[in-house]
C-alpha cells in the first residue's frame, strides 16, 4: 500500500514537468517524504527529456509570459482610455 503511494507520487511528478512545461510547482510539504518524491519523478522527467525539448519546454514558458504580460498591458491601456474619457 505504501509502495504504491510512492509510484503514485513519483508519478504525479513526473507528468508535472510536461504539464507545468518544465517549471517545478511541488504542492508538498517541503521535506516530507512525499514531496521527496515528488522531486524524485519530476527529476527524472528532466533527466528523461532530450535537451532541444527542455529548451522548447522553456520558450514556450517565456512566450506564455510575455503574452500576459502584454495581454496586462492593453488592458491597462484601455482602462486608462476609459479612465481619461470620463475625466474630459
Amino acid at each position: 500500500m505504501v509502495y504504491e503511494q510512492e509510484n503514485k507520487t513519483e508519478l504525479e511528478g513526473y507528468r508535472s514537468f510536461w504539464l507545468n512545461k518544465g517549471e517545478y510547482k511541488n504542492p508538498y510539504k517541503l521535506s516530507s517524504t512525499l514531496y521527496n518524491l515528488f522531486e524524485r519523478g519530476w527529476s527524472q522527467a528532466v533527466k528523461r527529456t532530450p535537451e532541444t525539448a527542455a529548451q522548447e519546454l522553456s520558450k514556450q514558458r517565456i512566450r506564455e509570459k510575455t503574452f500576459i504580460n502584454q495581454e496586462e498591458h492593453r488592458k491597462r491601456r484601455v482602462d486608462a482610455d476609459a479612465y481619461r474619457k470620463r475625466k474630459g
